[in-house]
């Protein structure tokens, strides 16, 4: 989603706004926590946005054509660039209203699959990738997932999933669940940990190797 917005953005002259200048409100804004868009979201479940001129951009001519983030006009810019400013935010908006008719005519589950490396102690690192935004509720232990079940984490702020390091043979049962509610249905792995051939492991590409087997 946020990948076509800014796309939409960048459209109007090719330039693009500083990616930590982009997301929640309390990660990049300044004294932003519990503001009204937050508020909308954590206690009414409704999705604000907002958008703000006078941030730096991308300027492929800046620095003698090397490129550099610049501010055109500072915090408040003059009123050509600001209005270049707001066309170019105006075609976000645009995208995420047709963003907005997409979701609410979502009723496609999401798709998530395991991804197993093995590494070269024996041991294997384990990680979720979702093709959609998604919660991924997962076990380790055999029983059936449901939305009860641990949910797989960001490892970190702007970062992607959690690693999960696993050092004995594991069955991971798993179902994600979209910004719609939509659900997958539930999806098994059985990891296998083969310590004593560690050192002869064969990649066979998109991180699958010999000794690791999926239904």
């Amino acid at each position: 989603m946020a990948e076509e917005i800014l796309s939409n953005v960048k459209g109007l002259r090719d330039s693009v706004v500083r990616p930590d200048s982009v997301g929640g409100s309390a990660d990049v804004l300044y004294s932003s926590a519990g503001n009204v868009r937050e508020d909308l979201y954590n206690n009414y479940g409704i999705y604000a946005f907002g958008w703000e001129v006078g941030g730096e951009q991308w300027d492929p001519e800046a620095d003698g054509g090397e490129g550099d983030w610049v501010a055109p006009g500072g915090f408040q810019p003059q009123w050509p660039e600001a209005e270049l400013q707001y066309q170019e935010y105006a075609s976000g908006v645009i995208e995420m209203v047709e963003i907005a008719m997409e979701y609410g005519m979502d009723i496609r589950p999401p798709g998530t699959r395991l991804i197993a490396e093995p590494q070269p102690d024996g041991s294997v690192n384990v990680i979720f990738e979702s093709n959609e935004p998604a919660t991924v509720h997962y076990t380790m232990d055999g029983t059936r997932a449901t939305t009860e079940s641990p949910v797989y984490k960001a490892a970190n702020i702007r970062e992607s999933g959690e690693v999960i390091v696993v050092e004995e043979t594991t069955k991971f049962r798993w179902i994600s669940i979209d910004v719609k509610n939509n659900v997958q249905r539930e999806r098994s792995r059985k990891v296998v940990v083969r310590p004593d051939v560690a050192s002869d492991l064969v990649p066979l590409g998109l991180g699958s190797y010999a000794v690791i087997g999926q239904r």
